[in-house]
């Protein structure tokens, strides 16, 4: 079976008298003229249509994975999708307010922390075209040292 499609955006463009052009690249699946498409992030979801498919100038009726594109959609404003937005099938992705990982605190040595830090603490949180204030907490210790894994 095909995977769904799903594209990070990285930029966004209004382009007089043809629309709104998000471009970035195709994670995975197939985007195809016509497709239709919806955008989420940034605690908003917006429904569209694709009307055209673009790589490196060249019109495609279909673009694969690892695509750096742009792709022209209906109805979308220029200011209603920004950076760190994903584009995908309707329905297919779900916004996420909580994470749970396993990760390394960089030691000062590795170009990490000074210090400790315990739970609640305030951190810019990074992923791929986005980024986000978030609040960690640390379900087993009590401190976190740089150089220590934690949950």
């Amino acid at each position: 079976a095909d995977a769904i499609m799903k594209l990070l955006e990285e930029s966004v463009y209004s382009i007089p008298g043809r629309g709104t052009v998000v471009t970035g690249r195709l994670e995975r699946g197939k985007l195809k003229k016509g497709s239709d498409c919806e955008f989420i992030g940034h605690n908003k979801t917006i429904k569209s249509t694709v009307t055209g498919v673009e790589m490196f100038h060249q019109i495609l009726e279909e673009a694969q994975a690892g695509d750096q594109l742009g792709a022209l959609v209906r109805g979308v404003k220029r200011d209603d999708v920004r950076r760190g937005m994903v584009m995908c099938k309707p329905g297919s992705i779900k916004a996420q307010d909580h994470v749970e990982a396993q990760v390394y605190i960089l030691s000062k040595e590795e170009g990490g922390r000074q210090k400790p830090f315990t739970s609640y603490i305030q951190l810019q949180m990074f992923s791929r075209t986005w980024d986000v204030a978030t609040q960690v907490i640390i379900p087993d210790k009590e401190m976190v040292m740089p150089g220590e894994d934690t949950k």
